[in-house]
């Protein structure tokens, strides 16, 4: 792979991903190795770089490379992640968790949600700023102690 270099033409991502009514989705070690595990099936199947990324209890912050539109790589993240988050809790019958994510079924016949349906995508241009992006993201689970 090339290096890769901010640019106009390459930028990259910086999005927060908030779950619905801000629940406490990812508290335990299981389900952010699960979350871990998507993000990584996310990348693979959207071909695209994770250079930072926290799980915080109820959202969590990633840096991604564009090498498609960025529709594109909130549609890997947000249903894989959901995807495999919901399976989990479905193998492990944890009913109670899974009521609080549940909606009345939409068009797909979706019966669950984990993410807020807000766009929280930011692009970035230059190295300054993807250094603050990653300082708050590394930062981020020390302020929340």
């Amino acid at each position: 792979m090339d290096k890769f270099r901010l640019s106009r033409d390459s930028q990259a991502l910086y999005i927060t991903l908030v779950a619905s009514d801000r629940l406490s989705v990812f508290p335990s070690e299981p389900i952010k190795k699960v979350t871990c595990l998507a993000l990584n099936e996310a990348r693979n199947f959207g071909a695209f770089l994770i250079f930072a990324y926290v799980i915080m209890p109820d959202h969590l912050h990633l840096i991604t490379s564009q090498p498609k539109s960025s529709a594109e790589v909130l549609r890997y993240v947000k249903g894989i992640t959901a995807s495999r988050v919901i399976d989990y809790l479905k193998q492990g019958n944890y009913q109670n968790s899974l009521a609080k994510l549940q909606h009345p079924q939409w068009k797909r016949k979706h019966r669950y949600s984990i993410w807020q349906q807000e766009k929280n995508v930011f692009s970035i241009f230059s190295e300054a700023a993807f250094m603050q992006k990653v300082n708050y993201i590394h930062l981020n689970p020390v302020r929340a102690g």
